[in-house]
Protein backbone atom coordinates (compact mmCIF):
# COMPACT_ATOMS: atom_id res chain seq x y z
CA UNK A 1 0.00 0.00 0.00
CA UNK A 2 2.79 2.44 1.25
CA UNK A 3 4.37 1.87 -2.60
CA UNK A 4 1.40 2.30 -4.24
CA UNK A 5 0.99 5.47 -2.61
CA UNK A 6 4.23 6.57 -3.50
CA UNK A 7 3.79 5.86 -6.95
CA UNK A 8 0.31 7.64 -7.04
CA UNK A 9 2.00 10.20 -5.59
CA UNK A 10 4.57 10.54 -8.09
CA UNK A 11 2.14 10.23 -11.00
CA UNK A 12 0.06 12.77 -9.45
CA UNK A 13 2.77 15.05 -8.90
CA UNK A 14 4.07 14.39 -12.48
CA UNK A 15 0.21 14.95 -13.94
CA UNK A 16 0.21 18.10 -11.68
CA UNK A 17 3.82 19.17 -13.13
CA UNK A 18 2.73 18.37 -16.49
CA UNK A 19 -0.53 19.87 -16.16
CA UNK A 20 1.76 23.27 -14.55
CA UNK A 21 4.22 23.35 -17.88
CA UNK A 22 0.94 23.08 -20.09
CA UNK A 23 -0.89 26.05 -18.05
CA UNK A 24 2.19 28.23 -18.65
CA UNK A 25 2.72 26.93 -22.15
CA UNK A 26 -0.55 27.67 -23.13
CA UNK A 27 -1.07 30.66 -20.60
CA UNK A 28 2.48 32.17 -22.50
CA UNK A 29 1.07 31.01 -25.75
CA UNK A 30 -2.20 32.50 -25.57
CA UNK A 31 -1.18 35.77 -24.33
CA UNK A 32 0.83 36.30 -27.13
CA UNK A 33 -1.16 35.61 -29.39
CA UNK A 34 -3.94 37.78 -27.97
CA UNK A 35 -1.05 40.86 -27.78
CA UNK A 36 -0.14 40.54 -30.92
CA UNK A 37 -4.17 40.30 -32.34
CA UNK A 38 -5.47 42.99 -29.60
CA UNK A 39 -2.10 45.52 -31.21
CA UNK A 40 -3.50 44.79 -34.89
CA UNK A 41 -7.32 45.52 -33.33
CA UNK A 42 -6.17 48.72 -31.62
CA UNK A 43 -4.10 49.74 -34.60
CA UNK A 44 -7.53 49.27 -36.78
CA UNK A 45 -9.85 50.97 -34.39
CA UNK A 46 -6.96 54.52 -34.23
CA UNK A 47 -7.29 54.41 -37.96
CA UNK A 48 -10.74 54.03 -38.05
CA UNK A 49 -10.93 56.67 -36.12
CA UNK A 50 -8.85 59.14 -37.89
CA UNK A 51 -10.79 58.30 -40.86
CA UNK A 52 -14.40 59.31 -39.67
CA UNK A 53 -12.84 62.21 -38.31
CA UNK A 54 -10.59 63.88 -40.97
CA UNK A 55 -13.82 62.87 -43.29
CA UNK A 56 -15.89 66.18 -42.47
CA UNK A 57 -12.16 67.80 -43.29
CA UNK A 58 -11.80 66.06 -46.39
CA UNK A 59 -15.46 67.04 -47.61
CA UNK A 60 -14.17 70.79 -46.86
CA UNK A 61 -11.56 70.87 -48.71
CA UNK A 62 -13.05 68.94 -51.66
CA UNK A 63 -16.02 71.25 -52.05
CA UNK A 64 -13.07 74.09 -51.99
CA UNK A 65 -11.98 72.52 -54.91
CA UNK A 66 -14.93 71.56 -56.92
CA UNK A 67 -15.98 75.73 -56.59
CA UNK A 68 -12.55 76.54 -57.64
CA UNK A 69 -12.16 74.38 -60.75
CA UNK A 70 -15.86 75.54 -62.26
CA UNK A 71 -14.64 79.09 -61.52
CA UNK A 72 -11.37 78.22 -63.62
CA UNK A 73 -12.93 76.94 -66.42
CA UNK A 74 -16.02 79.51 -66.27
CA UNK A 75 -13.29 82.03 -66.11
CA UNK A 76 -10.64 80.55 -69.41
CA UNK A 77 -13.84 80.66 -71.49
CA UNK A 78 -14.34 84.81 -71.42
CA UNK A 79 -10.63 85.60 -70.97
CA UNK A 80 -8.43 83.57 -73.27
CA UNK A 81 -6.28 86.33 -74.69
CA UNK A 82 -4.22 88.90 -73.20
CA UNK A 83 -6.26 91.83 -74.94
CA UNK A 84 -9.09 91.30 -73.38
CA UNK A 85 -7.68 91.86 -69.76
CA UNK A 86 -6.68 95.71 -71.14
CA UNK A 87 -10.56 96.57 -72.35
CA UNK A 88 -13.26 96.70 -70.17
CA UNK A 89 -14.07 93.81 -68.84
CA UNK A 90 -17.36 94.79 -66.97
CA UNK A 91 -19.44 92.57 -68.51
CA UNK A 92 -17.45 89.76 -68.12
CA UNK A 93 -16.08 90.45 -64.37
CA UNK A 94 -19.78 90.26 -63.44
CA UNK A 95 -21.37 86.96 -65.56
CA UNK A 96 -18.07 84.94 -64.19
CA UNK A 97 -19.09 86.31 -60.85
CA UNK A 98 -22.72 85.45 -61.11
CA UNK A 99 -21.70 81.68 -61.71
CA UNK A 100 -19.27 81.80 -59.60
CA UNK A 101 -21.78 82.85 -56.71
CA UNK A 102 -23.68 79.98 -57.94
CA UNK A 103 -21.32 77.31 -57.45
CA UNK A 104 -20.25 78.67 -53.78
CA UNK A 105 -22.86 79.83 -51.67
CA UNK A 106 -24.16 76.37 -51.45
CA UNK A 107 -21.07 75.25 -49.42
CA UNK A 108 -21.10 77.07 -46.44
CA UNK A 109 -17.35 76.44 -45.44
CA UNK A 110 -16.36 78.99 -48.49
CA UNK A 111 -16.45 82.48 -46.78
CA UNK A 112 -14.55 84.17 -49.41
CA UNK A 113 -14.18 83.75 -53.33
CA UNK A 114 -12.37 85.58 -55.56
CA UNK A 115 -11.17 86.30 -59.18
CA UNK A 116 -8.05 88.70 -59.56
CA UNK A 117 -6.98 89.91 -63.04
CA UNK A 118 -2.85 89.74 -63.94
CA UNK A 119 -2.07 93.67 -63.22
CA UNK A 120 0.78 93.24 -65.81
CA UNK A 121 -1.47 93.47 -68.43
CA UNK A 122 -4.63 95.14 -66.93
CA UNK A 123 -2.70 98.73 -66.33
CA UNK A 124 -3.06 99.17 -62.61
CA UNK A 125 -1.02 101.26 -60.83
CA UNK A 126 0.31 101.30 -56.86
CA UNK A 127 -2.56 103.89 -56.47
CA UNK A 128 -5.55 102.36 -57.55
CA UNK A 129 -7.90 101.94 -54.23
CA UNK A 130 -8.36 98.44 -55.40
CA UNK A 131 -7.00 95.36 -58.03
CA UNK A 132 -8.73 93.98 -61.02
CA UNK A 133 -11.33 91.46 -60.25
CA UNK A 134 -13.42 90.88 -57.38
CA UNK A 135 -13.24 89.67 -53.80
CA UNK A 136 -16.88 88.63 -52.29
CA UNK A 137 -16.68 87.68 -48.49
CA UNK A 138 -19.93 85.88 -46.62
CA UNK A 139 -21.60 87.72 -44.28
CA UNK A 140 -23.39 86.45 -40.92
CA UNK A 141 -26.39 86.36 -43.42
CA UNK A 142 -24.90 83.82 -45.58
CA UNK A 143 -25.04 86.50 -48.68
CA UNK A 144 -22.11 87.63 -49.97
CA UNK A 145 -20.71 91.22 -50.61
CA UNK A 146 -17.63 92.72 -52.43
CA UNK A 147 -15.01 93.67 -50.24
CA UNK A 148 -12.88 94.97 -52.73
CA UNK A 149 -10.10 92.48 -54.37
CA UNK A 150 -6.52 93.96 -53.24
CA UNK A 151 -4.27 95.63 -55.30
CA UNK A 152 -1.04 93.64 -55.13
CA UNK A 153 0.97 96.84 -56.32
CA UNK A 154 0.70 98.53 -53.03
CA UNK A 155 2.63 95.85 -51.24
CA UNK A 156 6.10 94.71 -51.27
CA UNK A 157 6.45 91.35 -52.17
CA UNK A 158 8.03 90.05 -48.99
CA UNK A 159 4.28 91.21 -47.33
CA UNK A 160 3.24 87.48 -46.99
CA UNK A 161 -0.12 88.97 -44.78
CA UNK A 162 -1.14 90.66 -47.70
CA UNK A 163 0.18 88.93 -50.73
CA UNK A 164 1.41 86.03 -50.22
CA UNK A 165 -1.07 84.23 -52.23
CA UNK A 166 -0.68 86.23 -55.18
CA UNK A 167 3.20 85.85 -55.48
CA UNK A 168 2.83 81.95 -54.52
CA UNK A 169 0.27 81.69 -57.47
CA UNK A 170 2.16 83.41 -59.85
CA UNK A 171 5.24 81.66 -59.09
CA UNK A 172 4.40 78.24 -59.35
CA UNK A 173 1.10 78.70 -61.85
CA UNK A 174 -0.22 75.55 -60.96
CA UNK A 175 -3.30 75.04 -58.61
CA UNK A 176 -2.17 74.82 -54.73
CA UNK A 177 -3.52 74.74 -51.66
CA UNK A 178 -1.90 77.47 -49.17
CA UNK A 179 -0.64 76.38 -45.80
CA UNK A 180 -2.47 78.52 -42.70
CA UNK A 181 -2.00 82.04 -42.57
CA UNK A 182 -3.32 84.85 -41.34
CA UNK A 183 -5.08 87.21 -43.97
CA UNK A 184 -4.67 91.18 -43.00
CA UNK A 185 -6.89 92.21 -45.50
CA UNK A 186 -10.12 90.92 -44.42
CA UNK A 187 -8.43 89.71 -40.92
CA UNK A 188 -9.29 86.25 -40.69
CA UNK A 189 -6.85 82.87 -40.97
CA UNK A 190 -7.79 81.29 -43.16
CA UNK A 191 -6.57 78.57 -45.80
CA UNK A 192 -7.03 79.10 -49.27
CA UNK A 193 -6.82 76.93 -52.79
CA UNK A 194 -6.13 78.72 -55.81
CA UNK A 195 -6.32 78.00 -59.39
CA UNK A 196 -4.69 80.16 -62.12
CA UNK A 197 -5.99 80.74 -65.66
CA UNK A 198 -4.11 81.33 -68.78
CA UNK A 199 -4.69 82.86 -72.15
CA UNK A 200 -5.16 80.46 -75.14
CA UNK A 201 -1.31 81.01 -75.92
CA UNK A 202 -0.42 80.16 -72.10
CA UNK A 203 0.41 83.50 -70.40
CA UNK A 204 -0.98 83.42 -67.04
CA UNK A 205 -3.79 86.20 -67.01
CA UNK A 206 -4.84 85.87 -63.48
CA UNK A 207 -6.18 83.27 -60.57
CA UNK A 208 -9.20 82.52 -59.02
CA UNK A 209 -9.48 81.08 -55.24
CA UNK A 210 -12.07 80.58 -52.48
CA UNK A 211 -11.35 81.19 -48.81
CA UNK A 212 -12.16 78.88 -45.98
CA UNK A 213 -11.60 80.00 -42.08
CA UNK A 214 -9.23 77.77 -40.56
CA UNK A 215 -11.52 77.11 -37.71
CA UNK A 216 -13.82 74.77 -40.27
CA UNK A 217 -9.92 72.29 -40.01
CA UNK A 218 -8.91 73.06 -36.61
CA UNK A 219 -12.45 73.42 -34.91
CA UNK A 220 -13.50 69.59 -35.78
CA UNK A 221 -9.61 68.51 -34.82
CA UNK A 222 -10.21 70.45 -31.52
CA UNK A 223 -13.57 68.53 -31.05
CA UNK A 224 -11.99 65.22 -31.08
CA UNK A 225 -13.42 63.55 -27.85
CA UNK A 226 -13.52 59.91 -28.56
CA UNK A 227 -10.89 58.64 -26.33
CA UNK A 228 -10.31 60.25 -22.79
CA UNK A 229 -6.31 61.22 -23.29
CA UNK A 230 -5.84 62.09 -27.17
CA UNK A 231 -3.90 64.52 -28.47
CA UNK A 232 -5.00 66.15 -32.04
CA UNK A 233 -2.43 66.83 -34.44
CA UNK A 234 -1.96 68.74 -37.78
CA UNK A 235 1.60 68.94 -39.49
CA UNK A 236 2.37 70.48 -42.61
CA UNK A 237 4.94 68.96 -45.33
CA UNK A 238 7.64 70.10 -43.32
CA UNK A 239 6.61 68.02 -40.40
CA UNK A 240 6.27 71.92 -38.80
CA UNK A 241 3.39 71.62 -36.10
CA UNK A 242 -0.08 73.46 -37.26
CA UNK A 243 -2.06 72.32 -34.37
CA UNK A 244 -1.28 70.25 -31.40
CA UNK A 245 -3.59 70.06 -28.24
CA UNK A 246 -0.05 70.88 -26.43
CA UNK A 247 1.46 73.51 -28.07
CA UNK A 248 -0.32 76.91 -28.87
CA UNK A 249 -0.44 78.69 -32.24
CA UNK A 250 -2.38 81.27 -31.95
CA UNK A 251 -1.14 84.82 -30.34
CA UNK A 252 -3.46 86.37 -27.31
CA UNK A 253 -6.01 88.21 -30.10
CA UNK A 254 -6.56 84.58 -31.85
CA UNK A 255 -4.53 85.48 -34.71
CA UNK A 256 -2.22 82.24 -36.28
CA UNK A 257 0.62 82.67 -35.61
CA UNK A 258 1.72 78.90 -36.61
CA UNK A 259 5.67 77.87 -35.38
CA UNK A 260 8.83 76.08 -37.06
CA UNK A 261 8.83 73.33 -34.12
CA UNK A 262 8.45 70.33 -35.64
CA UNK A 263 6.67 67.00 -33.97
CA UNK A 264 9.84 65.26 -33.78
CA UNK A 265 11.61 67.49 -31.42
CA UNK A 266 8.33 68.34 -29.89
CA UNK A 267 8.04 64.23 -29.30
CA UNK A 268 10.38 62.60 -31.40
CA UNK A 269 8.41 61.60 -33.86
CA UNK A 270 10.15 61.27 -36.60
CA UNK A 271 8.32 61.31 -40.33
CA UNK A 272 4.76 61.32 -39.48
CA UNK A 273 3.27 61.10 -41.88
CA UNK A 274 4.90 57.78 -43.25
CA UNK A 275 2.29 55.92 -40.38
CA UNK A 276 -0.70 56.29 -42.64
CA UNK A 277 0.60 52.90 -44.58
CA UNK A 278 3.31 51.20 -42.53
CA UNK A 279 1.04 51.68 -39.06
CA UNK A 280 0.93 53.43 -35.84
CA UNK A 281 4.03 54.70 -34.63
CA UNK A 282 4.26 53.94 -30.66
CA UNK A 283 5.91 56.55 -28.35
CA UNK A 284 6.63 58.02 -25.03
CA UNK A 285 5.30 61.02 -24.26
CA UNK A 286 5.17 63.17 -20.54
CA UNK A 287 5.99 59.56 -19.13
CA UNK A 288 3.11 57.53 -21.27
CA UNK A 289 3.27 54.99 -23.71
CA UNK A 290 1.22 56.25 -26.83
CA UNK A 291 0.21 55.54 -30.37
CA UNK A 292 -0.18 57.59 -32.87
CA UNK A 293 -1.04 57.79 -36.45
CA UNK A 294 -1.64 59.95 -39.28
CA UNK A 295 -3.51 60.77 -42.52
CA UNK A 296 -2.59 62.93 -45.53
CA UNK A 297 -5.61 65.44 -46.22
CA UNK A 298 -6.68 66.56 -49.65
CA UNK A 299 -4.13 70.14 -49.27
CA UNK A 300 -1.27 68.02 -48.16
CA UNK A 301 -1.80 68.58 -44.63
CA UNK A 302 -0.91 65.61 -42.35
CA UNK A 303 -3.87 65.41 -39.30
CA UNK A 304 -3.02 62.52 -37.24
CA UNK A 305 -3.97 60.98 -33.30
CA UNK A 306 -2.25 60.10 -30.75
CA UNK A 307 -3.51 57.54 -28.22
CA UNK A 308 -2.51 56.42 -24.81
CA UNK A 309 -1.37 52.50 -25.79
CA UNK A 310 -3.56 51.78 -21.98
CA UNK A 311 -7.11 53.50 -23.35
CA UNK A 312 -6.27 51.97 -26.84
CA UNK A 313 -6.31 48.66 -25.30
CA UNK A 314 -8.38 48.99 -22.57
CA UNK A 315 -11.28 47.40 -24.67
CA UNK A 316 -9.85 44.26 -25.05
CA UNK A 317 -8.28 43.44 -21.68
CA UNK A 318 -10.71 40.60 -20.76
CA UNK A 319 -9.47 38.77 -24.23
CA UNK A 320 -5.96 38.57 -22.96
CA UNK A 321 -6.38 37.70 -19.26
CA UNK A 322 -9.97 35.64 -18.62
CA UNK A 323 -8.03 32.75 -20.16
CA UNK A 324 -4.89 33.56 -17.88
CA UNK A 325 -8.13 33.06 -15.15
CA UNK A 326 -9.59 29.86 -16.82
CA UNK A 327 -6.43 28.12 -16.55
CA UNK A 328 -5.59 28.77 -12.91
CA UNK A 329 -9.29 27.85 -12.11
CA UNK A 330 -10.28 24.59 -13.93
CA UNK A 331 -6.36 23.32 -14.23
CA UNK A 332 -7.51 19.82 -14.97
CA UNK A 333 -9.37 20.83 -17.99
CA UNK A 334 -7.21 23.35 -18.99
CA UNK A 335 -6.28 21.55 -22.77
CA UNK A 336 -9.65 21.83 -23.63
CA UNK A 337 -10.68 24.97 -22.15
CA UNK A 338 -7.71 26.35 -24.20
CA UNK A 339 -8.84 24.82 -27.39
CA UNK A 340 -12.53 26.41 -26.47
CA UNK A 341 -10.83 29.67 -25.63
CA UNK A 342 -8.46 29.66 -29.26
CA UNK A 343 -11.71 28.15 -30.91
CA UNK A 344 -14.07 31.09 -29.49
CA UNK A 345 -11.41 34.39 -29.49
CA UNK A 346 -8.97 33.90 -31.47
CA UNK A 347 -10.75 32.66 -34.90
CA UNK A 348 -13.25 35.39 -34.63
CA UNK A 349 -10.52 37.53 -33.65
CA UNK A 350 -8.22 36.59 -36.83
CA UNK A 351 -11.43 36.29 -39.10
CA UNK A 352 -11.77 40.25 -38.08
CA UNK A 353 -8.30 41.05 -38.36
CA UNK A 354 -8.33 39.59 -41.98
CA UNK A 355 -11.34 41.50 -42.53
CA UNK A 356 -9.70 44.47 -41.87
CA UNK A 357 -6.81 44.05 -43.64
CA UNK A 358 -9.25 43.06 -47.00
CA UNK A 359 -11.20 46.54 -46.30
CA UNK A 360 -7.31 48.51 -45.91
CA UNK A 361 -6.60 46.75 -49.40
CA UNK A 362 -10.17 48.61 -51.17
CA UNK A 363 -12.09 44.97 -50.84
CA UNK A 364 -14.95 46.11 -49.23
CA UNK A 365 -17.82 42.92 -50.25
CA UNK A 366 -16.90 41.47 -46.66
CA UNK A 367 -19.24 39.46 -44.07
CA UNK A 368 -18.70 39.08 -40.62
CA UNK A 369 -21.48 37.36 -38.79
CA UNK A 370 -21.09 37.51 -35.38
CA UNK A 371 -21.85 33.99 -33.50
CA UNK A 372 -21.29 35.36 -30.07
CA UNK A 373 -22.90 38.25 -27.79
CA UNK A 374 -19.23 39.34 -25.83
CA UNK A 375 -16.74 42.05 -26.86
CA UNK A 376 -15.79 40.42 -29.78
CA UNK A 377 -18.86 39.80 -31.03
CA UNK A 378 -19.94 43.52 -30.84
CA UNK A 379 -16.68 44.46 -32.31
CA UNK A 380 -17.27 42.32 -35.18
CA UNK A 381 -20.83 44.04 -35.46
CA UNK A 382 -19.73 47.32 -35.17
CA UNK A 383 -17.10 46.57 -38.25
CA UNK A 384 -19.74 45.46 -40.20
CA UNK A 385 -22.07 48.27 -39.65
CA UNK A 386 -19.13 50.29 -40.46
CA UNK A 387 -18.63 48.52 -43.63
CA UNK A 388 -21.95 49.06 -44.62
CA UNK A 389 -21.83 53.11 -43.89
CA UNK A 390 -18.76 53.35 -46.02
CA UNK A 391 -20.36 51.60 -48.97
CA UNK A 392 -23.11 53.92 -48.91
CA UNK A 393 -20.98 56.92 -48.25
CA UNK A 394 -19.13 55.64 -51.39
CA UNK A 395 -22.14 55.70 -53.69
CA UNK A 396 -23.28 58.82 -52.46
CA UNK A 397 -19.60 60.31 -53.24
CA UNK A 398 -19.58 58.31 -56.42
CA UNK A 399 -23.14 59.82 -57.14
CA UNK A 400 -22.12 63.47 -56.33
CA UNK A 401 -19.02 62.98 -58.73
CA UNK A 402 -21.16 62.68 -61.64
CA UNK A 403 -24.51 64.29 -60.77
CA UNK A 404 -25.25 68.03 -61.36
CA UNK A 405 -26.59 69.27 -58.29
CA UNK A 406 -29.15 71.67 -59.87
CA UNK A 407 -30.97 69.21 -62.53
CA UNK A 408 -29.58 65.98 -61.98
CA UNK A 409 -28.10 65.26 -65.67
CA UNK A 410 -24.38 64.56 -65.72
CA UNK A 411 -22.33 66.38 -65.28
CA UNK A 412 -18.81 67.37 -66.60
CA UNK A 413 -17.00 64.51 -64.60
CA UNK A 414 -19.16 62.25 -66.48
CA UNK A 415 -18.92 64.01 -69.77
CA UNK A 416 -15.23 63.29 -69.26
CA UNK A 417 -15.81 59.77 -68.84
CA UNK A 418 -18.12 59.80 -71.31
CA UNK A 419 -15.65 61.57 -74.04
CA UNK A 420 -12.86 59.09 -72.97
CA UNK A 421 -15.25 55.76 -74.11
CA UNK A 422 -16.24 57.42 -77.21
CA UNK A 423 -12.79 57.90 -78.77
CA UNK A 424 -12.02 54.31 -77.57
CA UNK A 425 -14.80 53.25 -79.70
CA UNK A 426 -13.74 55.77 -82.64
CA UNK A 427 -9.97 54.17 -82.60
CA UNK A 428 -11.37 50.53 -82.71
CA UNK A 429 -13.56 52.23 -85.52
CA UNK A 430 -17.45 51.21 -83.55
CA UNK A 431 -18.44 54.80 -83.12
CA UNK A 432 -21.75 55.70 -84.04
CA UNK A 433 -23.50 59.21 -82.39
CA UNK A 434 -24.49 62.72 -82.76
CA UNK A 435 -23.38 65.67 -80.79
CA UNK A 436 -26.66 67.82 -79.63
CA UNK A 437 -25.54 71.21 -78.11
CA UNK A 438 -27.78 73.30 -76.12
CA UNK A 439 -27.36 76.78 -74.53
CA UNK A 440 -29.89 78.48 -72.67
CA UNK A 441 -30.68 82.17 -74.44
CA UNK A 442 -30.89 85.43 -71.85
CA UNK A 443 -29.84 83.77 -68.59
CA UNK A 444 -27.81 86.87 -67.54
CA UNK A 445 -31.12 89.14 -68.55
CA UNK A 446 -33.44 86.56 -66.34
CA UNK A 447 -31.34 87.05 -63.63
CA UNK A 448 -31.13 90.28 -63.59
CA UNK A 449 -35.02 90.66 -63.58
CA UNK A 450 -35.76 87.50 -61.54
CA UNK A 451 -32.97 86.62 -60.11
CA UNK A 452 -30.85 83.76 -59.35
CA UNK A 453 -33.76 81.76 -58.59
CA UNK A 454 -35.39 82.34 -61.75
CA UNK A 455 -32.30 81.56 -63.83
CA UNK A 456 -31.94 78.28 -61.90
CA UNK A 457 -35.65 77.10 -63.20
CA UNK A 458 -34.86 78.54 -66.62
CA UNK A 459 -31.79 76.24 -66.84
CA UNK A 460 -33.63 73.01 -65.38
CA UNK A 461 -36.52 73.87 -67.65
CA UNK A 462 -34.18 73.93 -71.04
CA UNK A 463 -32.07 71.02 -69.63
CA UNK A 464 -35.58 68.90 -69.60
CA UNK A 465 -36.46 69.88 -72.47
CA UNK A 466 -33.15 68.34 -73.90
CA UNK A 467 -34.01 65.68 -71.99
CA UNK A 468 -37.20 65.09 -73.38
CA UNK A 469 -36.14 65.55 -76.96
CA UNK A 470 -33.54 62.79 -76.62
CA UNK A 471 -35.25 60.57 -73.68
CA UNK A 472 -33.62 57.70 -74.57
CA UNK A 473 -29.45 59.18 -74.47
CA UNK A 474 -27.41 60.83 -71.79
CA UNK A 475 -27.60 64.47 -71.11
CA UNK A 476 -24.46 66.35 -69.46
CA UNK A 477 -24.55 69.65 -68.04
CA UNK A 478 -20.99 71.07 -69.28
CA UNK A 479 -20.92 74.45 -68.03
CA UNK A 480 -23.23 76.97 -66.13
CA UNK A 481 -25.73 77.26 -69.37
CA UNK A 482 -24.33 74.70 -71.48
CA UNK A 483 -25.72 71.34 -71.75
CA UNK A 484 -24.76 68.59 -74.18
CA UNK A 485 -26.44 65.49 -75.26
CA UNK A 486 -24.92 62.48 -77.04
CA UNK A 487 -27.56 60.96 -79.51
CA UNK A 488 -27.49 57.24 -80.01
CA UNK A 489 -29.47 53.94 -79.72
CA UNK A 490 -33.45 55.08 -81.06
CA UNK A 491 -32.94 58.64 -80.71
CA UNK A 492 -29.74 58.60 -83.20
CA UNK A 493 -31.91 57.06 -85.83
CA UNK A 494 -34.34 60.08 -85.37
CA UNK A 495 -32.00 62.64 -84.63
CA UNK A 496 -32.74 64.69 -87.47
CA UNK A 497 -36.54 65.02 -86.89
CA UNK A 498 -36.01 65.59 -83.20
CA UNK A 499 -33.42 68.49 -84.11
CA UNK A 500 -35.80 70.16 -86.25
CA UNK A 501 -38.17 70.17 -82.61
CA UNK A 502 -35.86 71.77 -81.00
CA UNK A 503 -34.95 74.46 -83.82
CA UNK A 504 -38.82 74.83 -84.44
CA UNK A 505 -38.89 75.30 -80.25
CA UNK A 506 -41.57 72.47 -80.43
CA UNK A 507 -40.50 70.82 -77.24
CA UNK A 508 -42.50 71.71 -73.94
CA UNK A 509 -41.87 70.93 -70.71
CA UNK A 510 -45.41 71.33 -68.46
CA UNK A 511 -46.54 73.70 -71.38
CA UNK A 512 -43.74 75.80 -71.65
CA UNK A 513 -41.49 76.72 -74.16
CA UNK A 514 -38.12 78.09 -73.31
CA UNK A 515 -35.62 80.26 -75.27
CA UNK A 516 -32.42 78.04 -76.28
CA UNK A 517 -30.16 77.78 -78.75
CA UNK A 518 -29.01 74.71 -80.17
CA UNK A 519 -26.50 72.91 -83.03
CA UNK A 520 -26.18 69.35 -83.88
CA UNK A 521 -23.28 67.02 -85.76
CA UNK A 522 -23.17 63.70 -86.71
CA UNK A 523 -19.98 61.37 -86.31
CA UNK A 524 -18.03 61.13 -89.84
CA UNK A 525 -16.14 57.94 -89.58
CA UNK A 526 -12.86 58.66 -91.51
CA UNK A 527 -13.24 62.47 -91.05
CA UNK A 528 -13.40 63.03 -87.13
CA UNK A 529 -10.28 61.99 -85.26
CA UNK A 530 -12.24 62.45 -82.16
CA UNK A 531 -15.23 63.09 -80.17
CA UNK A 532 -14.02 66.75 -80.17
CA UNK A 533 -14.59 67.32 -83.81
CA UNK A 534 -17.75 66.39 -83.27
CA UNK A 535 -18.72 68.69 -80.67
CA UNK A 536 -16.67 71.40 -82.02
CA UNK A 537 -18.98 71.68 -84.80
CA UNK A 538 -22.20 71.02 -83.10
CA UNK A 539 -21.03 73.90 -80.73
CA UNK A 540 -20.56 76.47 -83.73
CA UNK A 541 -24.08 75.43 -85.36
CA UNK A 542 -25.19 76.27 -81.63
CA UNK A 543 -23.75 79.43 -82.01
CA UNK A 544 -24.97 80.03 -85.69
CA UNK A 545 -28.60 79.11 -84.48
CA UNK A 546 -27.88 81.85 -81.34
CA UNK A 547 -26.90 84.99 -83.43
CA UNK A 548 -29.98 83.62 -85.56
CA UNK A 549 -32.59 83.96 -82.74
CA UNK A 550 -31.08 86.85 -81.55
CA UNK A 551 -31.12 88.76 -85.12
CA UNK A 552 -35.16 87.90 -85.50
CA UNK A 553 -35.58 88.78 -82.27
Amino acid sequence: MKKSYRLSRRLSLIFIGGMALSVLAGGITTYIVQDKTVDELTNARLKNSIYDSSKPIQDTLLKAETTVEGAQYITETRFNTVEQLSHDNTESLEYIHTLYEIQAKPYKVVTSYWLILNPQYTGLTPEADHGDGFFYVRGEDGNFSDFGVTNVLKYPETDKEHIGWWISVRDSKSPLWMEPYYNANNQKNMISYIRPFFSDDNQFLGAVGVDIELGAIINPIKTFHEYEDAHSILLNDKEQIIYHTDLNTFDESGKYVGTTTTLHEMAGIKNFHESETTGAIIYRYKGHRRNAMSITLRNNLVFGVSVRTSELRKPFRLTIFVPQLVYIVAAAILVLVVIALLRRHVMPLKELNQAIQDVENGKMDVEIKAKHRDEIGTLANSFSKMISMLKEKNKMISAMAFLDGLTGVKNKNAHKETVRKIDEQIKAGIAKFAVVMLDVNNLKQINDNEGHEGGDKVIIGCCYALCKAFSHSPVFRIGGDEFVAIVNGGDYENRQEIYEKLLRNEIEVKKVKYDFAVGMATYEPGVDKCFKDVFTRADELMYVNKKARKNNE
